[in-house]
């Protein structure tokens, strides 16, 4: 695989969650202030990317992101606010939409419900 500069120059066919994820950050660092590029940078490399980083973008599937972002809600109930939540919902939806760049036909939507940030209802 050549990624030269952060740039995917490998067939889409083996292009992971994770290295899409790090172009998308590498972009959006440009974008927005140090503090929220950090708070992204944790958020993924934390718990993220070890939940989706392998996901080639030819594998993505609803009901593994929907059950994916369960599962780091339940682990994390007791430390995440709904702000954390919400963040790392848009954190995979940005990416998501970012793999149409790769190979990705059509963006996944899915279904997540933070309703209550005492009782992490999911």
């Amino acid at each position: 695989m050549n990624n030269t500069k952060n740039k995917i120059t490998v067939s889409s066919k083996f292009i992971t969650f994770e290295q899409v994820g790090r172009e998308w950050l590498s972009k959006k660092e440009l974008k927005v202030k140090t503090s929220t590029y950090n708070k992204y940078k944790n958020l993924l490399e934390k718990h993220i990317f070890p939940e989706f980083g392998a996901l080639q973008v030819t594998e993505y599937d609803i009901y593994a992101f929907e059950n994916g972002l369960q599962k780091i809600a339940y682990q994390n109930s007791n430390n995440f606010s709904k702000s954390t939540l919400k963040s790392i919902v848009y954190l995979v939806r940005a990416i998501i939409k970012y793999s149409l760049r790769f190979g990705l036909d059509s963006v996944i939507e899915f279904e997540f419900d933070i309703t209550d940030s005492n009782s992490k209802n999911i």
